[in-house]
């Protein structure tokens, strides 16, 4: 989100996601957009980790489990 000048001002709402692989390189890129509010954005290659857990985080205090557990996996995985 990049917020507005004032308390009037409209704020700009940035949405991303990845597209199918069919899309990705190698393969051909992605159809333009038909909106030109819309941009194809490439990003270097990266790579993520996931953690998949039940439920609803209602606070911060929530995650320190998840996000030890997370950590300790790559750490006996020799992940950096």
């Amino acid at each position: 989100v990049i917020p507005g000048a004032g308390p009037f001002c409209e704020s700009t709402f940035i949405i991303s996601f990845y597209v199918p692989s069919t899309y990705q390189e190698p393969n051909p890129a992605p159809p333009a957009p038909t909106n030109e509010d819309v941009v194809i954005e490439t990003l270097p290659e990266t790579t993520k980790a996931v953690y998949m857990f039940p439920g609803y985080i209602t606070s911060w205090s929530e995650l320190v489990e998840p996000i030890s557990e997370l950590q300790s996996y790559l750490n006996e995985m020799n992940y950096k």
